[in-house]
């Protein structure tokens, strides 16, 4: 668990560097358009790219993609993506060969068993040619090696595994299967040879047949990431996120009715999405309680921020079921974000700014406003309309703003909640 959560800690922090946040923009990328998860290739392509260190990449794609999917076949799927594109072809080699052998054995059982059943020979076939495809795949595999010599030991992989593993199962299965101990050397050697052979083929003729080699897979993929990271930079943009969120909701929430916290909170997001609107933001993202917003300019989510405080008495005298008043802490950050879809705020997915306005959020009074000084700088009036008393979080300067006259937080505790039809 705590190395969980080291891991993700330094995730957090590497996503506040622009540069490792544009390599995991671009990875995602890539990844939309293969299909499937980024292999170890993929990774080294994408830091090569972007000039970030390869393990730094590796670290925040894989936090990525545990977060969003933690079945164990894909994490299977992922241990098996981060491997070197060598070590790859050694594994799928074995694994051909072990299913290869599994085929043709139990092909070999069953003719055996309704030999016996019929009294007549049994024709098993069908799994030899499933057998021999499967074979087939783990020539394929040996053909688009990184080179000769790893083809070769891809093949010499194969053909041992192959031998072995037909004698295991042989015995599992009672077959009258006989093997030499010098097979194995001899199909060591073989599958090194004709592994090395079927390269030497593909490499010499694969474009007739649309099959590249290694390096112009690699060129290919290395133009499409700068293609990719151009058209990124253009998504580039200023931008402003105002982080909401309620204090104390879960005091709030604890021995109050299922239906008057369900029928609040909704009001709530209503609420805020409509003042949000207004003033020309949209809802980036809700989680639990919290809201975060996307706006182009900070005077805009200043101003949302101040008419969402100052309608709060209104909401908590009419829409509020609960026994207690909502009271939010709102906190705002401008800065450079890489937007996905053009102009639409809500597709960033990772950024330092959205991350900087929640930290401020928290550290914004109940009631009040934290707003970055370099936001607060460009409102109408600078920050000193802003208010006088400022805070520092982290590396941020942020300036605070509260309303002249605030519903203390225990004023409604004690007053009864007006009825859920109301």
């Amino acid at each position: 668990m705590d190395s969980a959560l080291t891991l993700q800690e330094e995730r957090r922090a590497l996503l506040k560097d622009s540069s490792v946040l544009e390599a995991l923009q671009l990875a995602e990328r890539v990844q939309s358009l293969k299909g499937q998860p980024l292999d170890d290739d993929d990774l080294h392509a994408v830091a090569e790219t972007t000039g970030v260190s390869v393990e730094y990449v590796r670290l925040v794609y894989e936090a990525k993609e545990s977060e969003e999917d933690t079945s164990k076949l894909s994490a299977i799927r992922r241990q098996y993506s981060a491997l070197n594109a060598d070590t790859k072809r050694y594994v799928a080699s074995s694994i051909f060969a072990v299913f290869g052998a599994l085929i043709t054995q139990f092909g070999f059982r069953i003719s055996l068993s309704l030999q016996a059943a019929a009294g007549n020979k049994a024709d098993y076939s069908f799994f030899q040619m499933v057998g021999m495809l499967i074979l087939a795949g783990a020539a394929y595999n040996s053909a688009i090696a990184r080179n000769k010599l790893v083809a070769g030991i891809s093949g010499a992989i194969a053909g041992i595994s192959f031998c072995l593993i037909n004698a295991l199962f042989a015995m599992l299965f009672l077959l009258p299967f006989k093997s030499q101990p010098f097979f194995v050397l001899f199909f060591g050697f073989g599958g090194f040879i004709v592994g090395q052979i079927i390269h030497d083929l593909v490499q010499k003729n694969g474009k007739k047949y649309g099959i590249q080699s290694p390096s112009e897979s690699r060129q290919e993929l290395l133009k499409q990431l700068v293609d990719l990271q151009d058209r990124l930079k253009e998504g580039k943009q200023n931008a402003t996120f105002l982080s909401l969120d309620i204090v104390g909701s879960t005091r709030l929430k604890m021995d109050a009715d299922p239906l008057a916290v369900e029928f609040t909170f909704s009001e709530y997001q209503n609420y805020v999405a409509s003042i949000v609107a207004k003033h020309g933001g949209r809802i980036h993202n809700t989680s639990g309680d919290g809201t975060t917003c996307a706006f182009d300019h900070p005077q805009q989510a200043f101003m949302a921020a101040r008419n969402i405080q100052a309608g709060m008495i209104e909401f908590n005298s009419l829409r509020n079921k609960l026994s207690g008043p909502l009271v939010v802490r709102a906190g705002i950050h401008m800065g450079e974000v890489v937007v996905p879809s053009a102009g639409d705020l809500t597709t960033v997915n990772y950024s330092d700014v959205i991350d900087i306005a929640a930290h401020l959020q928290k550290e914004a009074p109940p009631g009040g406003i934290a707003i970055s000084f370099d936001s607060a700088q460009t409102l109408r009036g600078g920050a000193e309309s802003v208010g006088r008393t400022q805070i520092k979080v982290g590396t941020v300067q942020a300036c605070i703003w509260q309303p002249a006259v605030s519903l203390p937080t225990t004023a409604l505790t004690a007053a009864t909640p007006p009825p859920l039809g109301s």
